[in-house]
């Protein structure tokens, strides 16, 4: 079932499924944080192998 777009009296209204209304809420929430989607798609560019592997990050 795909989003649809419904009309009740003089408004209109989507219907979305559960998993790509919790998408949205995520990515929301992440583009309030200031330069994080630059920074995803700077790291995005970076190749795997100049990436720092998991155990060697300073959690």
């Amino acid at each position: 079932m795909g989003d649809t777009l419904k009309e009740e009296k003089k408004y209109c209204f989507i219907v979305i499924g559960e998993t790509d209304w919790r998408a949205i809420e995520e990515t929301v929430y992440l583009n309030q944080v200031p330069g994080l989607a630059k920074s995803i798609l700077k790291a995005s560019e970076e190749p795997l192998s100049e990436g720092t592997p998991l155990k060697e990050l300073d959690w």
